[in-house]
């Protein structure tokens, strides 16, 4: 009931919902959603990206067990699933604006990276 009035409330509420995994996507789809806001908002990023990159940075990464991935996947489906849907929709939008329009030359940049063989499952297009 709660996750159903979530995703009601993502598509009634808010133009674009994006993720920093797929920050090219997300930009795009700013920029064309709703471009009096975020004109050349890929442009000013990435233009501010070497300062970004430096704040908040953890330098002492470890490496996840796929134990400690399989408890989280339990421990945490409905987050999961809140965040595929809004991963779904994001990609559906990025899809849409390529009905009858041409990318920049560099847009190959912005498809989603596979990350193994089985990640096949954590993603739906």
């Amino acid at each position: 009931m709660a996750m159903q009035k979530a995703k009601r409330t993502v598509e009634s509420e808010y133009a674009v919902v994006g993720t920093w995994e797929d920050t090219n996507i997300t930009l795009t789809v700013l920029e064309h959603y709703i471009p009096r806001y975020f004109r050349n908002a890929k442009v000013a990023y990435y233009l501010g990206e070497e300062r970004l990159s430096r704040v908040n940075r953890n330098n002492v990464t470890r490496i996840v067990s796929d134990e400690t991935r399989q408890l989280l996947r339990k421990n945490l489906t409905n987050e999961i699933e809140f965040y595929e849907f809004c991963k779904q929709r994001l990609y559906l939008q990025y899809a849409a604006l390529g009905n009858g329009k041409r990318f920049g030359e560099d847009d190959y940049l912005l498809m989603p990276e596979l990350r193994g063989e089985d990640s096949k499952d954590d993603y739906e297009y």
